[in-house]
């Protein structure tokens, strides 16, 4: 090609291309910055999904996206939790803790998931649950845990026997399973109660119930439940103590 016709064509090119970036160069690959809906979606993505479900829902953890959770749960302490961890398997994300956030950074995401997942209109005007653990009574707890969850976790909380019949009644399994309650605090037992796990139809303490018709989980319920569940973990000592017995 004659150089009169190549200097046009490669302007021509440089133009097509867009400011000069060449067609096929790599380009570098920037972050959404944190305090937008993208930026949000991206840091969830990387940071959260994993344990609590690609859109906050149906993962092994509590599910995040749940009004119903964000409406109860103070927003400072729900940072807490994020920033400095929580029981074993919620790790802290601050750096402070090893984690990758800086303060701000942490903030701006809990704004933006209570934002994105949280409904300010959804429950104003109601009476809900308080978010602390309560003085519940274990032995009551037993009675009030075979009424309102015996239908499908068993009148013991070790799981249906059998196939599970009549409406609504889904097989919970075994809540007393020494390996679940090592791994779950005792706040987590409580938000269990209360939350319920909707993605596995366990209703919130709203219900509905089996057997229950349209009644709810009064707060005393929620708290004599809890306190039954806490007292069915087997502590270390105890098991030591029931080993060297044994012996």
């Amino acid at each position: 090609m004659k150089t009169h016709l190549l200097i046009p064509a490669l302007l021509g090119m440089l133009a097509l291309s867009g400011c000069g970036e060449w067609p096929g160069k790599p380009q570098v690959s920037i972050a959404a910055a944190p305090g937008t809906e993208a930026g949000f979606q991206s840091m969830y993505a990387l940071q959260c999904a994993a344990c609590h479900g690609d859109s906050g829902r149906s993962g092994a953890a509590r599910p995040l996206n749940d009004p119903l959770y964000l409406s109860i749960t103070p927003k400072s302490e729900f940072s807490q939790a994020v920033g400095h961890g929580q029981g074993i398997l919620m790790p802290g994300y601050l750096k402070e803790e090893g984690g990758p956030w800086q303060p701000d950074i942490l903030a701006d995401f809990v704004d933006d998931l209570y934002l994105a997942w949280g409904d300010d209109l959804a429950h104003q005007g109601e009476q809900l649950p308080a978010h602390d653990i309560g003085n519940g009574d274990a032995a009551r707890g037993a009675a009030s845990f075979a009424t309102w969850c015996g239908a499908c976790h068993g009148a013991d909380g070790a799981g249906l026997k059998s196939e599970p019949t009549g409406e609504g009644v889904v097989d919970g399994h075994s809540v007393v399973d020494q390996d679940y309650l090592r791994l779950i605090s005792d706040r987590g037992l409580r938000s269990a109660v209360v939350f319920g796990h909707p993605e596995y139809k366990m209703p919130s303490y709203r219900g509905p119930f089996p057997g229950q018709g349209d009644r709810m989980m009064d707060e005393q319920a929620i708290d004599d439940i809890t306190a039954w569940l806490i007292s069915q973990r087997v502590t270390v000592t105890q098991q030591a103590t029931k080993g060297a017995a044994d012996d």
